[in-house]
């Protein structure tokens, strides 16, 4: 078994969504862009891990705002992979009320898009 888990990068806060190897959501809430919140998402992921074997990471945005959840995920050693913004907005709009974008619903997508798609760009830490 696997999980997927996606993030939605905004300055003050992101939003995450994990959903297990069928696509079913396992959580899905605000995590404040704090290394408190961070950490605590972190922790949360691992123990899926624990539970449901590999969890790959999906982010809409690295550098800059996503930094500091970019480091803490992979220093955690958890797989991290981009999902580009355009990537998440049309898969986004192929949805039942996918025209109205939501935090929540743009998390949810790039836990779907990791989930079904192999050519992702991994993460990783810069030498």
């Amino acid at each position: 078994m696997t999980a997927q888990a996606g993030f939605d990068i905004a300055k003050d806060f992101h939003w995450l969504a994990v959903t297990d190897d069928r696509g079913r959501p396992l959580f899905n809430h605000r995590v404040d862009n704090t290394p408190e919140a961070i950490a605590n998402a972190v922790t949360e992921l691992l123990a899926i891990q624990d539970e449901h074997g590999q969890v790959a990471v999906g982010l809409d945005i690295l550098g800059g705002i996503a930094s500091l959840l970019t480091a803490m995920l992979l220093a955690e050693g958890l797989r991290c992979v981009h999902v580009p913004g355009l990537t998440v907005n049309r898969a986004r709009r192929g949805t039942r009320g996918g025209e109205n974008k939501s935090d929540p619903r743009d998390a949810k997508t790039i836990a779907e898009q990791v989930m079904l798609r192999d050519d992702l760009r991994v993460v990783d830490l810069p030498d």
